[in-house]
């Protein structure tokens, strides 16, 4: 799927806006309102006896409310829908769309205290707010709390459903620390630039297991184990398309804090393969690789434009969306096939 990617260059075509999914956005958005979130967490989590051990809780369900678009856990809840599961999201579907979000949600608080982000949906990063400990047990909770939720569903639907499901989270949670301690070393300065394949493999783990985790997850209760294991090929690579464009989207979206923070992503890899001579040894310069004699370094992000890598980035998200259309309309029933069509032309905008 990636070597098709970077050879040429063309200009992306426009794509229509994403028709409204109400009333399952209110639905999404309405799981996590003070009163529906503290209900359900209750359910499999019981509140604490004192307020020292309830604490870690308490700062885990004001995350969890904090913000965001709710992408994952309207997935969830979309593709229950898709393939004929209820209208009305019952207990199951509502427990496994708080869990998709609390991985989610955990996966953001880690990820903050490893870039040392400052803010989150306008607001201080956990970290900031709580202290870099506190952050920490904070998202092991979240991600305890989602397995929780997952395996309580076994009153709720057979045995078997709830292995499987607890099967695809945790190797998506997997693929996903895989995917992210491999952009991790990409910092350290000594090692050899990522090129533009290898970053886009890292995107295909880090960002693509939750949609895919998200979209099993909703055909899992929506339709059976039947259903999953005929579609779950056509889903994973519909999966990978969309979460490697979405972190392409993300890397374009935020070319201007990537390149004041010096962080490697696919923009600085595509720069860096093909930058020569001066460029080159700029680049190296504003990505911390190397600064002989205190040489001031350039600005990264005009670095990124002249070196074409806007560009390339763009004809790939382009790319992306044109496969991600092409394999949601792969998919069946056409309710489902729908769903993946307004999900990549939502996600894969052009940025």
């Amino acid at each position: 799927m990636i070597e098709d990617l970077t050879p040429t260059i063309r200009r992306p075509r426009a794509v229509p806006a994403a028709e409204p999914a109400e009333p399952l956005e209110a639905l999404a958005e309405g799981l996590f309102a003070p009163e529906a979130l503290a209900a359900l967490l209750g359910e499999v989590d019981p509140p604490a006896a004192t307020a020292n051990l309830a604490a870690t809780a308490a700062i885990a369900q004001q995350w969890l409310m904090a913000g965001g678009k709710r992408l994952r856990p309207l997935v969830t809840l979309w593709a229950v829908r898709a393939v004929g599961g209820p209208a009305t999201p019952g207990p199951a579907e509502r427990r496994l769309a708080v869990a998709i979000e609390a991985f989610h949600k955990a996966s953001l608080v880690h990820d903050d205290i490893e870039d040392d982000d400052a803010t989150r949906y306008g607001l201080a990063t956990l970290h900031r707010q709580h202290g870099l400990p506190t952050a920490i047990n904070v998202g092991d909770y979240l991600l305890g709390l989602g397995y929780r939720l997952v395996a309580t569903l076994g009153p709720l639907i057979d045995p078997q459903r709830v292995a499987a499901l607890l099967d695809y989270t945790s190797q998506a949670h997997l693929r996903l620390a895989q995917g992210q301690g491999a952009e991790l070393a990409w910092r350290d300065p000594a090692s050899m630039p990522p090129t533009p394949r290898e970053v886009l493999r890292v995107y295909a783990l880090k960002t693509a297991p939750a949609f895919e985790a998200a979209l099993v997850g909703g055909v899992l209760l929506g339709a059976g184990l039947a259903t999953v294991e005929r579609l779950a090929p056509a889903l994973a690579r519909f999966a990978r398309t969309v979460g490697v464009g979405f972190q392409v989207r993300n890397d374009l979206a935020g070319l201007a804090a990537d390149a004041q923070a010096g962080r490697v992503t696919l923009l600085t890899a595509l720069a860096e393969a093909s930058a020569t001579g001066h460029d080159r040894t700029a680049l190296s310069i504003a990505l911390g690789r190397r600064g002989p004699n205190g040489q001031p370094a350039e600005p990264l992000a005009d670095l990124l434009a002249r070196t074409g890598a806007v560009a390339h980035a763009e004809a790939i998200l382009a790319r992306l969306r044109a496969r991600a259309d092409r394999l949601a309309a792969s998919l069946e029933p056409p309710a489902l096939a729908d769903l993946g069509r307004q999900l990549a032309r939502r996600i894969l905008r052009p940025a």
